[in-house]
């Protein structure tokens, strides 16, 4: 095994609950209102994915309402925090084996992320939205991060939390952790394994023994 490739809303840092509330605040700006199953048709896609499929009658003002929730969710930056088990084993365990950054956030927004939370130098490999014509679910984000970092599938596992995320790595045919939280285990049990947290024993099924790759 040669990488691991991470997601990071919900994954990295607990900032679902955020986009949630800034999505919330601008789609209120056009009339909608998020329900339960709007907020999982949202979860892990760009906003302006999300609108153009299922909300089409603001299908003309996707990318102009996508912008206005990233001013929005700035604003609110002190309010992300780190998933500790996640940020801990990233930062002791990069020199040991690859770790690369496959997001649906834009370029911009998560350099500016990887700086606050001290992660800048910390990835082989970096996919942002920017990165893709395709975002997830489709496998393109994770396709692209397997030749940015030059291997192949199965040379690598993905953590994920979302529906989307899952099936956009294993679409690119890369073993997937399901990360429990941001769904529900029943929700996530088609990955390959779903944990409740990322450490070196959670991920011994897939990884192995990460000393054996010292």
């Amino acid at each position: 095994m040669k990488a691991i490739l991470f997601d990071m809303d919900g994954v990295i840092l607990d900032s679902e609950d955020l986009h949630h509330k800034c999505d919330n605040i601008v789609l209120a700006r056009y009339g909608v209102i998020q329900n339960k199953t709007l907020r999982n048709q949202l979860i892990g896609k760009p906003l302006y994915y999300g609108i153009n499929k299922f909300i089409p009658k603001l299908k003309h003002k996707s990318l102009e309402i996508f912008e206005e929730k990233w001013e929005e969710l700035f604003k609110r930056k002190d309010e992300i925090q780190i998933i500790k088990p996640t940020y801990d084993f990233i930062k002791n365990n990069h020199n040991i084996i690859s770790c690369v950054l496959v997001t649906s956030t834009p370029r911009k927004h998560t350099q500016h992320l990887l700086k606050i939370f001290n992660l800048e130098n910390t990835f082989k490999a970096i996919v942002t939205l920017d990165d893709v014509e395709n975002a997830k679910p489709a496998p393109d984000p994770y396709i692209l991060a397997l030749k940015k970092s030059s291997i192949n599938h199965t040379e690598a596992i993905t953590v994920e939390d979302s529906i989307a995320g899952i099936k956009s790595s294993m679409a690119a045919k890369i073993k997937t952790v399901g990360l429990i939280g941001t769904y529900k285990k029943e929700d996530i049990n088609f990955a390959d394994l779903t944990v409740n947290q990322i450490t070196k024993e959670t991920l011994k099924p897939l990884l192995g023994n990460i000393e054996e790759l010292l």
